[in-house]
């Protein structure tokens, strides 16, 4: 079983086409988040301000994480996979909490 995935998806020849396009899309993810959180936290006076920065970060990691997948899988690099799959889902967690603790804090930025 293992070597009919291996043969499948780690080892295709076609593989460079899908990750290229992964790579592509999670960096674009991640830079479009970042400028939009940038464009919504102007103006912003906390918690609102920290909540607009916190879901910027929040998306920028998940496309840097999609973005290092498909590297991952372009080179076969199996231990970038998993490190992207932890850190991201780590930053997810993390960040995750922190929104949820500023949107429920004393002044709720509702």
């Amino acid at each position: 079983m293992t070597e009919l995935v291996d043969a499948t998806f780690v080892d295709a020849s076609w593989r460079v086409y899908p990750a290229t396009m992964i790579i592509v899309a999670g960096t674009v993810f991640a830079v479009r988040s970042v400028a939009r959180c940038r464009s919504r936290a102007i103006g912003l006076r906390d918690p609102w301000r920290a909540l607009e920065l916190m879901r910027g970060f929040r998306l920028s990691v998940i496309g840097l994480s999609i973005a290092s997948f498909g590297a991952a899988w372009l080179w076969s690099i199996g231990w970038l996979a998993v490190l992207a799959a932890i850190i991201g889902g780590e930053e997810l967690l993390e960040s995750s909490v922190a929104i949820a603790a500023i949107r429920n804090g004393p002044e709720g930025a509702r």
